[in-house]
């Protein structure tokens, strides 16, 4: 089967840190914290197999740039495949609820 690499942009990564610092600070429950940060991660690395399998998100401008949405526990990992590369960008991390549109 084939491996694509995955490349995670900085955003994505400060999206990652700001989700586990609101959960261990803000709800203080840093256990839950790990534990959310260590599935939005190995959720993340399985995009390396089967990338494909994930929709493509609804927004037209959006799906044209080939963008697709992993979801995770209420929120949503967006991110590219790029087949000249052999790679799985990571864009954002972003909670279901928010304006992602906006944000991507």
């Amino acid at each position: 089967m084939r491996q694509y690499e995955i490349l995670i942009t900085e955003s994505a990564a400060n999206d990652l840190r700001q989700i586990t610092d609101h959960v261990a600070v803000q709800l203080q429950d840093p256990v839950s914290a790990r534990m959310l940060s260590d599935r939005l991660k190995h959720s993340m690395m399985s995009l390396a197999t089967m990338p494909y399998r994930h929709v493509l998100v609804v927004d037209h401008r959006l799906a044209a740039l080939g963008i697709r949405k992993l979801p995770i526990d209420g929120y949503l990992v967006f991110y590219a495949i790029s087949e000249g590369d052999e790679t799985v960008n990571v864009l954002r991390v972003l909670h279901g609820r928010r304006d992602w549109t906006r944000l991507l």
